[in-house]
């Protein structure tokens, strides 16, 4: 039994007309390039300074210049294209930079967890013959030091953490800090085919060791045009990044995707500061694992006490905002007038309440990774936040399905991408093809 989707790619992608499709990319530093050649001034990415204790807006002009002196750096290492460079960094700036500069210089780029355990990652460096690491603090480091007979071919150690004084004098270890103050031209950017490997991304799989899913530059940028024609990008949308860029969910639609559309990342500090986060920044985009739902329905529900009559309400209007969308979109009758009647009075005082906490800006929110509750989905969707669902793999860089805002059924992960095409076999395993 086959699946196929039946609208091409070209044809909505560039709701946003500004998108950089992948014929126009290339690769993925091509990419880069032409978004920084159409909008250098725009804001790219939004940081939280803990040494002023403010977001700082970086322009993709900004964003540049910190990539020059990664490829500087880079290219002093003495690096060959095709080499493997690892990165364990949380996400933000700097893992991007490193990234994009690694492709300048047509290296392989391997994404480590930070969360993940010493052993694994170490299994990933030999696995990869990785030649140079980038890790966060040299704390990090120890943990994999102690297992460094695991990866021979790593020979450079970059720390991000600190300055010099703080990383000891050991031959393969450097200050991440000093190699980029060192500055110096970066040497031409290396030509790299669509088609040539772009990163190794490393998943759990079923069984046995981690699998290094093999991605070219094409892979994850025709993933990222095809997303985009399911849920179209604006200039003017602002993703609030909260899943690591090691997950090629995360990779693919957090952060190609918007660098196609010029749209700006801000980069979440951690799951404590997310409320805050989430009013600071104000975001129009959110990608999450079903995890970080349950945490909003939760607090929706905390914020209503103990008070019976406004769980009542909360209860209804999550009913009644429900019934609303599943008519409008003719999935069922239409509201009676009481409902009519009572609905708007509901939204103002109970619905835009619950969602101005989550900054009152998003306009599409997208769970993967697992199943979400149907009825903590419906509970949301129905006081107005705009929730989808979709469905990946890894080896397909990585979405597969997924569902139009328009065309919502809970409980369903959506549509093929338009050129995917899927098939069950007779053992039940879902097949998946796209473009390559």
């Amino acid at each position: 039994m086959g699946f196929t989707s039946t609208t091409r790619a070209s044809a909505t992608v560039a709701a946003a007309s500004d998108f950089i499709g992948h014929k126009t990319a290339g690769t993925l530093w091509g990419l880069f390039c032409e978004r920084v050649r159409r909008t250098p001034d725009s804001v790219a990415y939004q940081e939280y300074d803990e040494s002023t204790r403010a977001w700082r807006d970086h322009t993709w002009r900004d964003v540049a210049a910190r990539i020059k002196q990664f490829r500087a750096a880079l290219a002093a290492e003495e690096l060959r294209p095709g080499d493997r460079v690892a990165v364990v960094l949380p996400s933000g700036t700097d893992w991007v930079c490193f990234d994009l500069a690694a492709h300048a210089l047509g290296l392989v780029v391997v994404a480590l967890y930070s969360h993940d355990t010493a052993a694994s990652n170490a299994y990933i460096l030999g696995h990869s013959d990785a030649r140079l690491l980038l890790v966060d603090t040299f704390v990090r480091w120890q943990s994999f030091a102690a297992l460094h007979s695991q990866f021979p071919a790593l020979e450079r150690v970059w720390i991000r953490e600190g300055g010099q004084a703080r990383v000891p004098a050991d031959p393969i270890l450097r200050s991440l800090s000093k190699i980029l103050s060192l500055g110096g031209e970066p040497p031409p950017v290396h030509p790299v085919a669509p088609t040539s490997l772009a990163t190794l991304i490393y998943t759990s799989g079923t069984t046995s060791r981690p699998k290094g899913v093999m991605l070219s530059h094409f892979a994850l940028l025709w993933n990222a045009e095809a997303s985009a024609t399911v849920i179209p990008t604006r200039s003017d949308d602002v993703f609030l990044s909260i899943l690591p860029l090691a997950h090629a969910f995360e990779r693919t639609a957090g952060y190609y995707l918007p660098m196609a559309g010029g749209c700006a990342v801000a980069y979440a500090r951690s799951p404590q500061d997310l409320a805050d986060d989430l009013l600071t920044v104000r975001p129009t985009v959110l990608l999450a694992v079903p995890r970080l739902y349950e945490r909003m329905y939760a607090a929706i529900h905390a914020r209503a006490g103990r008070s019976s009559l406004k769980r009542k309400l909360l209860k209804l209007a999550a009913l009644l905002g429900w019934r609303h969308l599943v008519a409008a979109q003719e999935q069922g009758t239409a509201p009676g007038f009481g409902e009519r009647v009572l609905w708007p009075f509901l939204r103002r005082l109970v619905a835009v309440p619950a969602m101005a906490a989550f900054g009152g800006r998003l306009r599409i929110t997208i769970s993967g990774g697992a199943s979400l509750d149907e009825r903590i989905a419906r509970f949301l969707i129905g006081l107005g936040l705009p929730l989808v669902e979709g469905y990946g793999l890894t080896e397909a860089a990585p979405v597969v399905t997924a569902m139009a805002l328009g065309d919502n059924v809970v409980g369903s992960v959506g549509r093929p991408l338009p050129g995917v095409d899927l098939e069950l076999n007779q053992q039940g395993e879902l097949l998946v093809h796209s473009p390559r």
